[in-house]
């Protein structure tokens, strides 16, 4: 019964996938900060790491609402896609409204405005 407990966890997706989704991230991120330190510092901190980063989020979640091949690869046996549809719906829509405000952001003309 325990070790039953200790392979179905508490998370519903596989381990592997789960650290090569936040070293993916980190990587993608460290690369703005990188590019922040060596140029320009006055611009805005949102590059195209972050944007790639915050859209393989989201793409990575509509793949495992739409393709059961993926959702297979993604969640441990015995898991569905009901114990995780609300919190991909929710990853989905904070993704989107980040990268469109981030797209927004970063292509304003600051020195038109002020």
């Amino acid at each position: 019964m325990i070790t039953e407990k200790e392979t179905h966890g508490v998370f519903s997706h596989k381990t592997p996938f789960a650290i090569a989704v936040v070293v993916i991230w980190n990587l993608l991120f460290f690369l703005d900060f990188f590019n922040i330190i060596t140029n320009d510092l006055s611009s805005i901190p949102v590059g195209s790491g972050a944007l790639t980063a915050l859209g393989l989020l989201f793409l990575t979640c509509l793949l495992v609402l739409v393709s059961k091949r993926y959702r297979k690869l993604v969640l441990k046996e015995g898991k569905e896609l009901k114990h995780i549809r609300k919190r991909l719906y929710f990853i989905m829509i904070t993704c989107g409204l980040m990268i469109f405000i981030f797209y927004v952001v970063s292509n304003i003309q600051w020195f038109d405005i002020l």
